[in-house]
């Protein structure tokens, strides 16, 4: 749905593009309007919490000042205001995954994919985790769309498709 694979049958559209056809257009699509979480934060090591987030905004053209203010306004959300100048060594587990978050939702996307985004953390974590999303998300409006096996998630959402071996069961 995110247009990260390719897809073997059928077609897939969003806001009038069809992911087949535009390949320069749909990455634009992707950093505009989608944020993405991963089991794994993937955060760059070499930068701090605040640092990771606002380079998802200066990708995006947004001058550096901004983008560090607006990066601080997220953490703060995600109620990782002492953390902002930590490097990611220096975070727990579910700061580092809270980071990730942040960076995703910076630019206030339409729609947030989220991949097991609970997998490496212990069940309170996870329960925090969800709380600060699904807040934000709320506040955003933005749409998210989770694979995951934590049914924690089943508070989280307005719709709950359940796969078993690649069929919506």
């Amino acid at each position: 749905m995110s247009g990260l694979d390719t897809f073997s049958e059928g077609q897939i559209i969003y806001k009038n593009l069809h992911y087949e056809n535009n390949h320069n257009k749909l990455t634009f699509l992707r950093r505009k309007n989608m944020g993405f979480v991963y089991q794994f934060h993937h955060l760059l090591k070499e930068f701090t919490a605040v640092e990771n987030v606002a380079l998802s905004a200066m990708i995006l053209g947004i001058d550096k000042h901004k983008s560090l203010s607006e990066a601080s306004k997220i953490l703060e959300k995600f109620d990782l205001s002492d953390r902002l100048n930590h490097f990611p060594s220096q975070l727990s587990g579910g700061e580092k995954q809270r980071v990730a978050m942040a960076r995703a939702l910076i630019n206030r996307p339409e729609l947030i994919f989220l991949d097991e985004p609970t997998g490496n953390l212990d069940k309170s974590t996870s329960k925090e985790v969800i709380r600060f999303l699904n807040n934000i998300a709320e506040e955003y409006n933005s749409s998210v769309i989770v694979a995951t096996h934590d049914q924690e998630f089943r508070s989280f959402g307005d719709k709950i498709l359940t796969m078993d071996s690649g069929i919506f069961v």
